[in-house]
């Protein structure tokens, strides 16, 4: 009998296994392949750091199949990498060269050698292959990195750069070295961090370096104050791909190569190179202006300023080294000159309530006592002693009249010699190289850093740091807002008089009563008066005033209808101190006819005439004088009126705005004008917004149109800056106390009242930036940075929220709309992010829209026959122009610098 038999599983099971054992062991092979091949990845010891930074593109990886010794074939990429300043997230050691003997001399331990007598290459390349088709992103290149370690290699040149590249994630991980044309594959070993991505920052290729360098970790190398402009190298390398600034840009990438390469400080060769790149900064702008293409001109523009500022702070730096060098102390430090300052403080402020506060403002009390010698101080507190009475005598929040008291002989001595009891050490590479660190990420903390050293540097005695700090207050706090309005924009929002004014007369014109009725129409408008250093305006009213009045004379009565024409004006003028108003001016002219006589003895005869014929020759004597009184009662009453009208709407605002400037200089921020100009077409206010400890703009804004009849230029500074009044760092509030505090700061805006949200909800913000603004690439990213968000009882712990924005065109009106889905960033279970965006889109909903401008806000019907002419948002700047309206006008929405 035949019975049918079962088959055995082992022949099944055999080769799982054998390729379980082969999985298991792959990583390990992978990496002792990576300790090997001497031209492709090896571990290094720790070399000096240099001053030469280079690093490979990020590009997606493109293969093509080659033919090598052996009759072999694999993958290897189309083109090789291409080196360039700033690396992504890996720090320059040094750049070595081996020759070749070097090379042959460096047997590499592959995977032949461990196996004998097993085709590793084959095996391999057929493995590779299998897996990259079936996972080719995670396994495709390692396996190919792998294989091409281990086959046969071709000839080496006789020289070969080596470039040791340490990771920036640990100081203790493994050191590589690769030579060009070989791509950076850092396998991350068991020490080694895993790479943090964020949202949104994957990196690009050269045509946008700008979203590289600046949301990438860029590691800089610490050696001198010009090293590494690594944002100033990729914006000049992009300029060196068009043929009209290749020569430009080949320039000064060599002059930036031999400065990087000057180690002696006392060289005179740096002094000559300054003067080159101002002069290569200089055409740089000649280029821009000389161009018809807008893009080449943009960006010419912006490496003009990007290498100015540079050079400025640098030779500030390198002056300020050699000055140090010579004179390590400025003096022995006494208080007789202090005692003598603080004297004549005394006798300036006594006998004032004023002075009182000006002594209380100075800390003179326990400057005097310190002084007298009935306090002693340890030279810690006197350091610190100082350090506060100049940073209020420093602070930019002062007025024109403080600022002049404070520029007086006394009060000046005084500051002189607190700068030497205030002195501190700053190493001034340090501020070089966060300066570079804030130009290629625009970190809020590296800009805070920035402005405490820039004050250092301001409460210095010595005059080379002063001058440093001023370059840095120049060129990296800049008027963040700039505002330009024309007259005849001006004259299309100025609220008119409503109608025609009717009134009744009841008045008397020399000694005679005057009865009737009057008809005023009024016209309202605004004329540019020029002036240099403030904005300045006349309100005028002109207006006619029609009257019909009865005069009762002596028996007589005299009808007669006047015509007047008044013309009034006022004075206004924003200055740095604040609004200023001059009373108004006004002046009328009189015509009047007389209509009709009437006596009590019209009925008799010869009587009526004698009547008629006395009350006519009153009537001539008096008219003249008639007349200037009339006159002068109509243009008083246009005075009055048109103080009465400037004070109800000046007023109205100017209490608004300085509210909001109190509150804002109560923490710490401060509206400065930076430059207030009026010509005969336009009126311009450059405003700065920042504290003592922040930074504003330091990148060219954008150009409006040049028929614009208004345009606004807002850079993320503003935003950056204005965020610390709402104090959320750091703080824990509920969904109610949140609502109400974001209530209380915009009163008008139209937020969400948030009642979707569960009242318990707890915010408990991140403690430093906790909200977050970036302008780029046409649209407003906001973050909100959380360090625990407990909602329904559970608890989302260290995410960050993300919203993008886009503007909104309706009109002549602008809004802020958001654009697509929310992103949240952090290792969030999934449950855990769909709950998150539950409650984000409540509180960000799609819905909403920021007003930007909006005339119905502001109480100001839309102006006729105007259209939003440009929305850009690029490179940190919000712009926006309107102007004349046209069916075939489109909004602008690319940059053109100024």
């Amino acid at each position: 009998m035949y019975v049918q038999r079962k088959q055995p599983l082992w022949p099944c099971l055999a080769p799982l296994f054998v390729l379980l054992i082969f999985c298991l062991a792959s990583p390990r092979l992978w990496q002792v392949g990576h300790q090997g091949p001497a031209h492709s990845v090896s571990v290094a010891t720790p070399q000096k750091k240099s001053a030469e930074i280079l690093c490979v593109r990020r590009k997606p990886l493109s293969f093509s199949t080659h033919s090598v010794a052996g009759g072999v074939q694999f993958f290897l990429p189309l083109e090789p990498p291409e080196l360039q300043p700033a690396p992504l997230s890996a720090t320059l050691v040094s750049v070595q060269t081996k020759t070749s003997n070097e090379v042959k001399a460096s047997k590499p331990a592959s995977l032949d050698n461990l196996f004998p007598g097993l085709d590793t290459s084959g095996a391999l390349y057929d493995l590779g292959r299998w897996f990259a088709i079936l996972q080719p992103e995670a396994v495709t290149r390692p396996v190919l990195k792998l294989i091409s370690q281990h086959l046969p290699r071709f000839p080496e040149p006789t020289v070969q750069p080596v470039i040791l590249i340490r990771s920036s994630d640990e100081q203790t991980a493994p050191m590589f070295s690769l030579r060009p044309g070989v791509r950076v594959a850092m396998v991350p070993t068991r020490r080694q961090k895993a790479p943090q991505f964020r949202l949104r920052e994957r990196p690009t290729a050269e045509d946008s370096p700008d979203k590289v360098v600046g949301r990438s970790t860029v590691s800089i190398v610490k050696n001198r104050p010009w090293s590494s402009p690594v944002s100033l190298v990729l914006q000049v390398k992009r300029l060196r791909r068009h043929p009209l600034s290749r020569g430009w840009a080949e320039q000064v990438l060599s002059e930036l190569k031999v400065l990087q390469e000057i180690s002696d400080p006392a060289d005179r060769e740096i002094s000559r190179r300054f003067d080159s790149l101002n002069q290569l900064s200089s055409q740089a702008r000649m280029l821009a202006e000389s161009t018809y293409d807008e893009s080449l001109a943009t960006e010419c523009l912006r490496a003009h300023y990007a290498l100015k500022r540079r050079v400025d702070v640098w030779s500030c730096a390198h002056t300020l080294q050699g000055i140090v060098a010579a004179e390590p102390n400025a003096r022995l430090l006494g208080t007789e000159q202090l005692r003598m300052a603080l004297d004549q403080i005394k006798v300036r402020t006594a006998g004032s309530d004023q002075g009182a506060l000006w002594r209380d403002y100075l800390f003179m009390n326990p400057l005097d006592t310190w002084v007298g010698g009935q306090t002693r101080l340890s030279l810690n507190e006197r350091h610190r002693l100082a350090q506060r009475i100049l940073a209020r005598l420093t602070t930019g929040g002062l007025t024109g009249s403080q600022r002049k008291f404070v520029s007086t002989d006394p009060v000046a001595g005084l500051t002189d010699e607190l700068r030497y009891w205030a002195e501190e050490y700053l190493d001034t590479n340090g501020l070089a190289t966060n300066l570079e660190t804030y130009e290629a990420t625009g970190s809020p903390r590296m800009a805070r850093e920035i402005a405490r050293q820039r004050r250092r540097l301001a409460w210095s005695p010595r005059l080379a740091q002063r001058e440093m700090a001023k370059s840095i207050d120049g060129h990296y706090r800049n008027a963040n807002i700039r505002l330009a309005v024309t007259e005849e924009f001006l004259n299309q929002i100025f609220p008119q008089p409503e109608g025609t004014d009717l009134a009744k007369v009841h008045d008397c014109i020399v000694g005679t009563p005057v009865r009737g009725r009057s008809w005023t129409d009024t016209a309202v408008k605004v004329r540019l008066v020029p002036a240099e250093h403030h904005v300045r305006f006349f309100i005028e009213a002109n207006g006619t005033a029609v009257s019909k009045t009865v005069a009762f004379g002596e028996g007589a009565r005299l009808r007669s209808v006047g015509n007047t024409n008044f013309h009034a004006r006022k004075l206004v003028a924003v200055t740095t101190d604040g609004l200023k108003q001059w009373p108004a001016e006004a002046e009328a002219e009189n015509y009047s006819r007389l209509v009709r006589i009437r006596t009590n003895y019209d009925g008799v005869p010869f009587a009526g005439s004698w009547a008629k014929s006395e009350a006519m020759t009153q009537y001539r004597q008096k008219r003249a004088r008639a007349r200037r009184e009339v006159e002068s009662k109509v243009a008083n009453k246009a005075k009055s009126r048109l103080d009465q009208s400037a004070k109800s709407y000046l007023h109205d605002v100017e209490p608004r705005i300085r509210q909001r400037i109190k509150s804002l200089d109560a923490k710490g921020i401060h509206v400065e004008p930076i430059d207030l100009k009026t010509s005969e077409k336009r009126a311009v206010i450059r405003l700065r917004i920042a504290g003592d400890e922040q930074l504003a703009a330091h990148t060219p804004r954008n150009r409006a149109p040049s028929d614009s009849l208004a345009s606004l230029q807002l850079h993320q500074s503003v935003l950056v800056n204005a965020t610390q009044a709402l104090d959320l760092d750091g703080q824990r509030l509920t969904a109610v106390e949140l609502h109400n505090l974001f209530t209380e700061q915009f009163p008008k805006a139209k937020a969400n009242s948030g009642d979707d949200i569960p009242r318990d909800t707890i915010f408990h913000f991140e403690y430093e930036d906790a909200l977050g603004f970036r302008i780029a690439d046409g649209q407003l990213e906001f973050t909100i940075a959380l360090v625990e968000l407990v909602h329904d009882g559970r608890s989302v712990r260290r995410f960050k929220v993300h919203a993008f924005y886009r503007p909104q065109i309706k009109g002549a009106n602008v809004f802020l709309v958001r654009d697509g889905a929310l992103g949240i960033e952090g290792r969030l279970r999934v449950v855990d992010r769909a709950r998150m965006h539950a409650v984000f889109n409540k509180i960000l909903p799609e819905e909403q829209q920021i007003p930007v401008i909006d005339f119905q806000l502001w109480g100001v019907p839309d102006p006729a026959g105007v259209m939003v002419t440009q929305a850009v948002l690029e490179d940190g700047w919000l712009g926006l122009a309107l102007g004349p309206a046209r069916p075939d006008r489109a909004v602008q929405l690319e940059r053109s610098l100024r």
